[in-house]
């Protein structure tokens, strides 16, 4: 049996042991270094996707609202085709009202003219209010009382709190105060105290100022404490006042 010693063998064999330990090292750090970049592309991947995901989600409520706009638009623009379809004649009434009571003020229009007009705006409104109301002025212009009566019936069966009150305001006008007393009577009968509209407020401001005289202010006075006792009565508006 030789005699051989082990020793530069096993120096050896330690030494690429070390080598290769130190390699896989070197390995293992490189594999950490491609982890943490990886780590980091993930990440901003991640925001990248979630900055995506947000300016779509604005991209569909900004769509959404255009197209809401665009409806809106649609509807309202043929709601007011409709309206001018059904009530565009009622313009022409009012002006027209007005211009009858200036020519009365002036005296310069016949009462031929008068008829004439408002015949055919009752013709052509044959559900508004307004329309008989001029025909009966133009009827009491000319002393005409059976077509007078009959159109203010007419006007009063369509809206009886409008009419009440524009003749109230018409006789007032020309100074029958006892007759624009009685329409005015009717006007604040038909009214709901609890639904008292602009109208109203007009009317209380100019009673307090005499526009129908002491008699006006009595009236007025008389049915407001009415509509307070009225009011009084009825328990959930008491207690909604609470």
């Amino acid at each position: 049996m030789s005699n051989v010693d082990p020793t530069p063998a096993l120096r050896g064999l330690q030494r690429e042991i070390e080598l290769m330990h130190r390699e896989m090292n070197l390995q293992f750090d490189g594999v950490g270094s491609e982890m943490g970049r990886i780590r980091g592309d993930m990440a901003l991947t991640k925001d990248e996707l979630t900055a995506l995901r947000r300016e779509f989600a604005e991209y569909v409520q900004q769509a959404a609202r255009q197209s809401n706009v665009q409806e809106s638009t649609t509807v309202v623009g043929n709601l007011r085709a409709e309206l001018e379809r059904q009530f565009g004649h009622y313009a022409v009434v009012r002006r027209t009202s007005t211009g009858i009571l200036q020519a009365f003020d002036v005296g310069n229009v016949t009462n031929q003219v008068v008829s004439q007009v408002s015949e055919e705006l009752m013709i052509q409104t044959p559900r508004y209010w307004l329309a008989p109301a001029i025909v009966a002025l133009a009827a009491w212009s000319r002393d005409d009382e059976e077509v007078a009566e009959k159109s203010v019936r007419e006007a009063f069966s369509r809206d009886k709190n409008k009419t009440s009150l524009f003749f109230a305001l018409i006789l007032r006008r020309q100074g029958r105060l006892d007759e624009a007393l009685r329409w005015l009577r009717h006007y604040l009968t038909s009214l709901d105290p609890l639904a008292l509209g602009r109208e109203f407020s007009i009317i209380l401001e100019a009673t307090s100022y005499d526009a129908f005289g002491p008699a006006g202010q009595a009236l007025l006075s008389e049915v407001m404490t009415r509509w307070c006792a009225e009011l009084r009565t009825r328990s959930e508006i008491v207690e909604d006042q609470i």
